[in-house]
């Protein structure tokens, strides 16, 4: 399932037969260097465990001008379109249970603080105020930086 995605396409109409071959020729390299740019402005805002992420894009050719890049992860689309501030209510489970930098005694079922696995604070409670995602554009911003590079090679 395509959790989130970004259509581009390049005008043809205005080059010649030689340049609409080479184009068709080296647009996987522009697509793969799209998404490598995409990572990169991901690690630069620091993101830094992005395996599944970086293994979840995709692209598709639509037609010789006109691509789909996508990402499969269901967290893709929210770091890049931003989200609101919501509460994370325990839904397949009784309790969320989670590891935090600070301990946090808001609504946590543990009264003394106690140390997860990973080296955190361990939370355990049944809901959470999140307070939002600011957008990151990182696909869009690659897609857009290189199609300027490719627009000013054929135009």
């Amino acid at each position: 399932m395509v959790k989130f995605k970004e259509k581009f396409a390049l005008d043809l109409k205005r080059i010649t037969r030689e340049q609409e071959a080479n184009f068709v020729k080296e647009s996987e390299t522009y697509i793969k260097d799209m998404i490598n740019d995409a990572v990169i402005n991901l690690l630069l805002k620091g993101h830094f465990h992005l395996g599944k992420l970086v293994d979840g894009f995709y692209y598709k050719k639509i037609s010789n001008n006109s691509y789909i890049i996508g990402n499969e992860m269901f967290y893709a689309g929210i770091l890049e379109k931003g989200a609101p501030a919501h509460i994370i209510t325990a839904r397949n489970k009784p309790l969320l249970v989670f590891e935090t930098s600070i301990y946090q005694d808001w609504n946590n079922l543990i009264t003394k603080p106690v140390i997860g696995r990973d080296g955190g604070f361990l939370k355990v409670t049944t809901s959470v105020k999140h307070p939002g995602v600011e957008a990151e554009w990182f696909l869009k911003n690659a897609i857009e930086d290189n199609f300027k590079k490719i627009k000013k090679r054929y135009s």
